[in-house]
């Protein structure tokens, strides 16, 4: 009886099956006789060898008596080296296979650019407290108060605030000649600004909805910061450097700054995001900025306070009085006890860091004038230097006071264009009197 011809064992598996089906032994025949034939059929297992199987180099079986054949060149598992090379090729590669990547955070390279996912702890991101991935076109969103916080507030014009990146930006070390990215903003215009080396290069119009605008770079090393709207929610895609595909992250500043305020803090009636005055001072003092400005939501909130409580500072400035007189926020009553208590709230959280206490600005429609509750803006901002001295009594722990009169009075009115927030002018004067307060407070210029 006919063995077989590689010594492996049965060319047919259990209940006859073919050694052609797959995973079984593929082996090689010299060409049985018809009654082997029919005695393979009544029983499989005849030709079977008394020895055990090895595992053997899957041969290629012929049907006639032809010596056996290795399988083609093309079968042949490609080596591990070439494999590697072949996924790191920036030339050979799906499509598919690159979005996968970037939907996971990892770069992907192709034709001289570098694409990388946005997350705000990667590739350079900075300003925010936390972000959230959005399903559409796989987008992050920046919010500047953690979400259990703005939870408690359930109001749309407050989680509109928390998601408008005011002072949230892109710092990178790049030689790319161009910069590409996939950008969304919810209101109908905005801009974002554009720095290289710390001057302003380009200013970029946006437009409701997605877009991915195509900013030119000088194709050398230079730090290049991106800086997000200060007035609408944003989300921001993918991002492409085209000619590196190696970008790293800008200088970290050390010195950690959280400033928390309005609209006028947030930085609204400025020309563009880096004409904000935290962000001048923030660039001028070499410090690290979290804008915790909120247009029209500045009211003591407890979410902000406990926000501010846990949030790793060297410095905090509260601009105070100017949202809770527009929306009668507090009676004469109520008020000084309220700032006391938030003072205090944060004071909790940071018992050696400087807190500084900044009064509303001049607004000449507003000082003289009272609301529905009778308060004057001076009334307030007489109210809340008196509360922030009398947390400094409980506490024991000194709290700088600025006038708000000293930062912008009321002979300067032209610099306030809509009579309430000042122009970029006006930030840029704001900016030059408040650095060397907030810097005296910390005890020095930090860089």
């Amino acid at each position: 009886m006919p063995r077989c011809a590689t010594a492996t064992g049965s060319c047919c598996g259990p209940r006859g099956r073919s050694p052609w089906t797959p995973r079984q032994p593929m082996i090689a025949w010299t060409r049985p006789s018809s009654e082997t034939r029919a005695c393979l059929i009544r029983r499989p297992s005849a030709l079977a060898p008394p020895w055990p199987r090895r595992p053997q180099t899957r041969r290629r079986c012929s049907s006639t008596s032809d010596p056996i054949r290795p399988r083609p060149s093309t079968w042949r598992k490609r080596s591990p080296n070439a494999s590697q090379a072949w996924r790191d090729s920036s030339t050979i590669g799906s499509l598919r296979s690159r979005r996968i990547a970037a939907r996971r955070g990892a770069p992907t390279h192709r034709e001289g650019r570098m694409t990388t996912r946005n997350a705000h702890e990667g590739v350079g991101w900075r300003g925010a407290l936390t972000s959230r991935r959005i399903d559409d076109h796989d987008a992050i969103e920046w919010w500047r108060v953690a979400p259990e916080d703005a939870a408690t507030v359930a109001d749309r014009a407050f989680d509109e605030q928390v998601r408008t990146p005011a002072g949230v930006h892109l710092s990178v070390v790049t030689s790319a000649s161009a910069l590409e990215f996939d950008v969304w903003i919810e209101k109908a215009a905005s801009s974002l600004d554009v720095l290289v080396d710390g001057v302003l290069a380009t200013r970029v119009a946006l437009a409701h909805g997605w877009q991915t605008p195509h900013i030119e770079l000088p194709a050398r090393t230079v730090e290049v910061l991106v800086v997000l709207p200060i007035d609408t929610p944003t989300r921001v895609g993918s991002v492409t450097f085209i000619g590196d595909k190696a970008p790293e992250p800008g200088r970290e500043r050390t010195t950690r700054w959280v400033a928390y305020g309005s609209s006028i803090t947030q930085g609204i009636g400025a020309a563009g995001p880096s004409d904000s005055w935290p962000w001048r001072v923030a660039r001028s003092e070499g410090w690290s900025l979290t804008n915790l400005g909120l247009g029209g939501q500045c009211h003591l909130d407890p979410a902000i306070a406990d926000q501010l409580r846990r949030t790793p500072a060297d410095l905090i400035s509260m601009c105070i009085g100017i949202n809770i007189y527009g929306k009668r926020t507090f009676s004469a009553r109520s008020l000084g006890p309220a700032v006391t208590g938030f003072v205090r709230r944060v004071r909790e959280g940071h018992p050696t860091t400087p807190l500084v206490v900044v009064t509303p600005i001049a607004c000449p429609d507003r000082e003289s004038t009272p609301n529905a509750d009778g308060l004057t803006l001076r009334d307030i901002r007489s109210i809340v230097a008196a509360a922030t001295a009398r947390a400094t009594e409980l506490d024991g722990i000194p709290v700088t006071i600025v006038d708000g009169l000293d930062v912008l009075n009321e002979n300067e009115a032209p610099l306030l264009p809509d009579r309430l927030h000042p122009n970029s002018d006006g930030y840029e004067l704001m900016a030059r009197r408040l650095a060397p307060r907030l810097a005296d407070a910390l005890g020095g210029v930090t860089r």
